[in-house]
């Protein structure tokens, strides 16, 4: 019953933000995502409404609904495919599988360099601004599991931080993790519309009302939801489909709890990674159909819109699991963080994005900034805004790079539960993430994914100004 009433509260709000969206000037120009309306305004009801009018639903509710949502939207993820848009030879398919990889590869130590700088970063400024405030700097520590991670994340490794002693932890995390929603948007959508205006969105087309509005009409209806590969009077497509993921989160979940069990530091980390294990098994299970010679049971263009639901719900949930309450007397300290890690993440992710190497490398900064400030649905969402079928393959390369991600975050997070149970320095931390990023930086440098610009993003740069 409190789930249906959860989705029914989301729901109101989804609504209103599509009201709004296609309303007023600002939101329709600036192309602002009707997710993060509702989101926002979802956060505000559920903190300032009495339990009367919220039917006893609470932040906390949304923070367990969000953490499952997490881990279905990368199953969905690894399920899907990078869109085709037309034939191709057997040389284009090679050369798009190196671009596959090297993508993936770049992208992904991005990513590693994001994750440690940030935590770096972030303990530094609230041991500057925040002794005024009375918050520990390792609250700072947390920022890279609401920006780099998410709110799955954030759940579940601040409340190990608050188990270790820092109270009010999770909403800490929380709070990081929502604003790390709206930074992606705030920085992310001005970035794409400027991209659109250069001619940067390859599969863009042409800006239209519909476009603006956030909605078709009956006579602009032409986009399908995809094709039934199942006879709906047995199963529908949509049934398999979602049956298939709930399937692999079983799985999953015990892959997690198994490698829980490990001793110490790697124990805690590696058993809140629900979401790589069933990305992973999601490969598994696609690779295995395709050995079968079922894969056609798959329809991509389904699969890619239950990525889509589950991208918008997993925003305005995110919002609505903060709690205002407990961290309102933190918030001038963890505001400055929130605002110079955003800003860090998205001159990084352009800085680094420009040089990857390939016709997509506008893609690839845009699911950046989206990931590296929110989460991969975040970033999916973005690239939407310039790639709205999803046609090219950066989403998988985003699902991808996520292995290049867990072979790094695991190390660092174990330092910071160390820094945070007081068994280990900061500078610890320090020396390892400035060994890291030069080791990343090589790493790119030797694959082809630290090369020349190959868009621009200057304000007086020519239309289309992609190098390749």
């Amino acid at each position: 019953m409190e789930l249906i009433i959860a989705f029914a509260l989301g729901s109101v709000f989804i609504f209103t933000g599509m009201f709004l969206r296609s309303k007023i000037k600002l939101f329709k120009n600036m192309y602002v995502p009707a997710t993060v309306i509702a989101g926002i305004l979802g956060c505000i009801f559920i903190n300032v409404a009495s339990s009367d009018y919220t039917f006893g639903i609470d932040q906390s509710y949304y923070a367990n609904i969000v953490g499952y949502m997490f881990i279905l939207s990368f199953i969905s993820i690894g399920l899907s495919s990078a869109g085709e848009s037309a034939p191709r030879s057997r040389e284009e398919k090679a050369k798009g599988a190196k671009n596959l990889i090297i993508g993936s590869i770049g992208m992904g130590c991005i990513w590693n360099i994001l994750y440690g700088l940030s935590a770096v970063v972030g303990f530094g400024i609230l041991y500057v601004v925040g002794q005024p405030f009375g918050i520990n700097p390792r609250y700072g520590l947390m920022i890279p599991w609401g920006f780099c991670e998410g709110p799955g994340l954030a759940v579940s490794f601040g409340s190990i931080f608050e188990d270790l002693g820092l109270e009010n932890a999770v909403s800490v995390a929380l709070t990081f993790a929502a604003t790390g929603f709206l930074s992606a948007f705030l920085l992310g959508v001005p970035i794409a519309k400027f991209g659109i205006k250069k001619g940067l969105g390859k599969y863009f087309g042409k800006a239209d009302e519909a476009v603006a509005r956030g909605y078709y009409k009956a006579d602009e209806q032409k986009e399908s939801l995809g094709t039934a590969t199942t006879y709906s009077g047995s199963l529908e497509t949509f049934t398999f489909h979602i049956g298939l993921m709930m399937l692999i989160f079983l799985v999953a979940e015990q892959i997690n709890k198994l490698l829980g069990m490990l001793p110490g530091n790697i124990g805690v980390t590696l058993g809140g990674l629900t979401f790589m294990y069933g990305l992973l098994m999601a490969y598994v299970v696609k690779f295995v159909l395709k050995k079968l010679k079922i894969d056609y049971l798959l329809n991509n263009t389904l699969q890619s819109k239950i990525t889509g639901f589950l991208s918008d719900f997993l925003v305005v949930f995110a919002f609505m699991a903060v709690q205002f309450a407990t961290v309102q007397k933190w918030i001038v300290p963890l505001l400055i963080e929130i605002v110079i890690v955003a800003l860090m993440t998205a001159a990084v992710c352009i800085f680094l994005g420009q040089r990857l190497g390939s016709e997509y490398d506008f893609e690839r900064t845009l699911g950046l900034i989206g990931t590296c400030c929110g989460t991969a649905p975040s970033g999916i969402a973005l690239i939407r805004i310039i790639d709205p079928k999803l046609q090219s393959p950066t989403p998988v390369e985003m699902g991808l790079m996520t292995w290049i991600e867990l072979i790094y975050m695991t190390w660092p997070a174990s330092i910071m539960f160390g820094i945070a149970g007081g068994t280990m320095s900061i500078n610890t931390l320090l020396i390892f993430v400035a060994v890291t990023t030069i080791g990343m930086l090589i790493v790119m440098k030797m694959i082809g994914a630290l090369g020349p610009k190959t868009f621009s993003l200057n304000l007086f740069a020519k239309k289309n100004t992609r190098a390749l």
